[in-house]
């Protein structure tokens, strides 16, 4: 086969991967969204405060490591919880405080406000969507002209 048409191939599939992945990305923070319009009519909040930090490693290129935070807060009811924030910033330390949202039937279940928990990802989605679809047309131009120069 011509490697002009299996390069164009793989700058292709490379496009589709990254387009998918991203539309995979907006739909999940659509969903947490949705969600959360709904979790936040019945939540109560109370003040957290940052009870421990987990460091968990990743192999992404520039990532390093993600702190993990954990908030202690109070319900109405008097009964102290320990949830797992769902989102991390470099900057907050144990004692540090946070708004926990939880909802008054089970304390035990938090949410975290979106503008806070996926603050980082509406960069990511844009250029992994941006990067694809870009990708994607070049590698099936490239293919097009390929095949149709060999017939």
């Amino acid at each position: 086969m011509n490697k002009k048409i299996i390069d164009a191939a793989a700058i292709t599939l490379l496009g589709l991967i990254l387009l998918i992945f991203g539309i995979y990305l907006n739909v999940k923070d659509s969903n947490y969204r949705r969600d959360w319009k709904t979790f936040r009519l019945s939540a109560e909040t109370a003040e957290g405060v940052i009870s421990r930090i987990e460091v968990k490693f990743s192999l992404q290129k520039h990532k390093g490591h993600k702190n993990v935070l954990f908030a202690e807060y109070t319900d109405n009811n008097g009964v102290t919880h320990e949830a797992k924030l769902e989102y991390s910033d470099p900057d907050m330390r144990v004692g540090d405080t946070v708004i926990v949202y939880y909802d008054k039937d089970h304390p035990e279940k938090t949410m975290s406000d979106p503008a806070v928990a996926l603050s980082g990802n509406d960069t990511a989605r844009l250029m992994l969507i941006t990067t694809g679809g870009i990708a994607t047309m070049i590698g099936a131009a490239a293919l097009f002209i390929g095949i149709k120069g060999r017939i």
